[in-house]
């Protein structure tokens, strides 16, 4: 039993550290087993259709393997594969639990107050995106110079 047990441990540690990508196409599979041994996923190839299809929830098989890697508690992330414009609304990056990379590997983040301060900015890593609201949201003066350095 002792030799059961440490081998669901060891199994579980090497899933903790382990990644997995999948590259969103049409006709791509998207197999569960490799989110039991991977707790890192990744999706990449993610255009604005595909933002419509998650912000919508249609159950694409893309959208249905996400949900289930956020049911296996993997930590997910999306890899945009079109440039962050004001097409990509900040709800969806508010919304989910999943940590959002522009086409070049920049985190994107949104915030929902009304006001962008200077901590939220700092709160941010250097060179990330933050997704607006068109005309409900605005920068501090001193968030805007936090922006500026």
């Amino acid at each position: 039993m002792d030799a059961l047990v440490k081998l669901v441990l060891e199994r579980l540690e090497k899933r903790m550290t382990s990644t997995a990508t999948f590259m969103v196409m049409e006709n791509t599979s998207f197999d569960e087993h490799i989110l039991l041994q991977n707790q890192l996923i990744s999706f990449a190839g993610i255009d604005y259709g595909h933002i419509r299809e998650l912000m919508s929830d249609t159950l694409v098989p893309w959208v249905a393997c996400l949900h289930r890697a956020l049911a296996y508690d993997c930590e997910v992330t999306i890899r945009l594969a079109v440039p962050v414009t004001s097409l990509m609304n900040p709800s969806v990056i508010l919304d989910w639990p999943i940590k959002f990379l522009d086409k070049f590997g920049h985190p994107v983040y949104a915030f929902s107050q009304g006001w962008i301060t200077a901590s939220f900015v700092r709160s941010c890593e250097s060179q990330s995106v933050i997704v607006i609201y068109r005309g409900g949201q605005r920068f501090t003066m001193a968030a805007r110079e936090e922006v500026e350095r």
